[in-house]
């Protein structure tokens, strides 16, 4: 059965396993705002009928599943493409995590993320306010 599940996804593109090796992540973080879907719209990576799709869907997780589902089937310039449109929508961090240059994760003891960039783990996010140094290798 495993063997079956790995050799379905093996063939897909890159970026469609980034989203998927991250969508717990995407899940909680993106913002899938109507400013991001016209982005996206307008540089080509959603066709019409895709963005008015997702704009019709009412809960916020619902349109960011919808819209992970139709970029994991894109090309990879366009995925590109959308990466660019999150970070002219102030949502750069969810392209480095996707990228692999930022990592988060989510405190076990509280509801706080953690920043991680190339071994040096940066602050803690309680509140905006409260950045503090944790550790720096």
């Amino acid at each position: 059965m495993y063997t079956e599940y790995k050799h379905e996804y093996q063939d897909q593109p890159e970026h469609a396993h980034k989203i998927r090796r991250n969508y717990v992540y995407l899940m909680d973080t993106m913002n899938v705002q109507t400013e991001l879907l016209d982005r996206l719209y307008n540089c080509g990576v959603l066709e019409l009928t895709e963005k008015i799709a997702i704009n019709q869907l009412t809960l916020s997780t619902k349109r960011c599943e919808k819209l992970l589902a139709v970029l994991g089937r894109k090309t990879s310039k366009l995925y590109d493409m959308f990466l660019e449109a999150l970070g002219a929508t102030n949502q750069s961090h969810v392209a480095h995590v996707l990228e692999g240059m930022l990592f988060r994760f989510r405190d076990e003891n509280t509801t706080s993320f953690h920043d991680l960039v190339s071994g040096v783990l940066i602050y803690s996010l309680p509140t905006p306010d409260s950045r503090q140094l944790l550790w720096q290798q």
